[in-house]
């Protein structure tokens, strides 16, 4: 059993919080294949130290609108791309922030990088990272996927 394994639980707990802070909806993990696709926003977070790789969250896009609604007290129609992807930046932010604890000590974080994805989402990663844990969570207000990846 890997440290993800076993800090899974912690992971999906920070990331319910999170969202729930921000919403008042309450997301739950689902057993459900993941998806990347053109328009989903995806932030992602560098670590570096004795580990390298990357906290990514992706989700789809009525969520980023709804969220950012929510965050901004705005209405849908008047957010701009700036503001979906800087909302979930922060988002991710958030976490990354709280689970960096389930790193080795002294572990770097970079600011995250969020886009809006191209009309071939799996073409956007060139570097060789392995997917060490995949958590899908679902509310009424979309899905989300958070990712911890170590480079090889």
């Amino acid at each position: 059993m890997s440290i993800f394994d076993v800090y899974r639980e912690e992971q999906i707990t920070v990331a319910q919080q999170t969202i729930y802070q921000m919403t008042d909806s309450f997301m739950l993990p689902v057993e459900e294949r993941w998806q990347s696709r053109e328009g989903n926003v995806r932030s992602e977070i560098r670590f570096a130290h004795q580990w390298q790789g990357v906290f990514l969250l992706e989700c789809t896009r009525p969520f980023a609108v709804s969220l950012a609604s929510l965050m901004l007290s705005t209405n849908r129609s008047d957010l701009s791309e700036s503001d979906l992807t800087d909302v979930m930046g922060e988002v991710l932010n958030t976490i990354a922030g709280n689970l960096k604890c389930l790193l080795p000590a002294d572990t770097e974080l970079s600011i995250p990088v969020t886009t809006i994805l191209p009309q071939n989402p799996h073409r956007t990663r060139s570097e060789p990272y392995k997917e060490h844990s995949k958590i899908v969570l679902e509310s009424e207000l979309g899905q989300l996927k958070l990712s911890l990846m170590h480079c090889n």
